[in-house]
């Protein structure tokens, strides 16, 4: 691992909601809004730009944990703003705050 970056660091990606990231079980559509799985999926994302910049050649990452507070919901045709801080590098251990 590359210790390239400090705590603070930050980087942005943008998503747009479609209607692929809508929240459904089992095919039938649960709302009409970006599910937890899909913003799941864009978080993790967001902080994989911090680890792509320190991990080596040789190396790979796996997430271990995500905690999720939904304050809005985001509509399809929405574009997320996520921005990504490292909060605590302990070792091989990349501790990443999103916030979308």
């Amino acid at each position: 691992m590359k210790y390239n970056l400090q705590v603070g660091a930050t980087r942005i990606f943008q998503k747009l909601v479609t209607e692929a990231d809508l929240a459904r079980f089992n095919g039938e559509l649960v709302h009409a809004v970006c599910s937890t799985f899909a913003l799941a999926q864009v978080l993790e994302w967001a902080s994989r730009l911090l680890v792509l910049e320190m991990k080596e050649e040789d190396e790979e990452s796996m997430g271990t944990g995500l905690l999720i507070r939904h304050k809005y919901p985001a509509f399809p045709g929405k574009i997320l703003t996520l921005t990504a801080t490292i909060q605590e590098i302990n070792a091989n251990e990349l501790v990443c705050g999103v916030v979308a």
